[in-house]
């Protein structure tokens, strides 16, 4: 099933990556503001633990979907990257805009922001299909990491219709991060 362009799995990665993300950055400023110490111990905790629920909002979302194709006699498993993998992307977001972006500098909570909105709206356009659903897939930008057509071409042995390229994702990982940091510190830069 598709949302738009995006298949239900990677929205419900999406969902997630937002929640962890939203929740670490709030839980951030929180912390900064709290006046005891088992306050921030009650607020580091509570990152720790969205971190660990996140993979059953993924879950929650997903499972209407797999059980009505079950019904049909269609038994999908999404794997392990859909569960933890937004978890581990916002919190490498999240270090990444905490060692580059530095509080109480003016404007630093721009900054936060335009990076935060930059990360998301390229995992957004990550993770949407770029080709017609049901007929073909395309994830990645701006170099696609996996694809696949029904119209099938063999060449010398080799599908070219469909494959997946873990360089490429990592392309596109650097890519996001990049224009993220680049994005952020344009605006720190304007707030100084």
């Amino acid at each position: 099933m598709h949302i738009w362009r995006l298949p239900l799995v990677n929205l419900a990665a999406l969902l997630a990556f937002a929640t962890v993300a939203i929740a670490w950055e709030v839980g951030a400023w929180l912390r900064q503001n709290a006046r005891s110490d088992i306050a921030r111990a009650f607020i580091v905790a509570a990152g720790i633990v969205v971190a660990l629920v996140s993979p059953f909002i993924v879950h929650i979302v997903v499972e209407p979907e797999l059980r009505d194709l079950a019904a049909r006699g269609v038994f999908l498993h999404y794997g392990s990257v859909f569960y933890i993998g937004p978890a581990v992307l916002a919190a490498l977001l999240f270090a990444v805009s905490r060692r580059s972006i530095t509080s109480g500098v003016p404007g630093a909570s721009l900054a936060r922001m335009a990076f935060w909105s930059t990360a998301t709206i390229l995992a957004t356009i990550n993770l949407a299909n770029w080709c017609s659903p049901g007929w073909c897939e395309r994830f990645g930008f701006p170099l696609p990491f996996s694809w696949w057509s029904d119209a099938i071409m063999v060449m010398n042995g080799v599908n070219l219709t469909a494959g997946t390229s873990v360089l490429a994702l990592m392309a596109d990982f650097i890519v996001l991060l990049l224009a993220s940091l680049v994005i952020s510190r344009a605006v720190l830069r304007r707030a100084a």
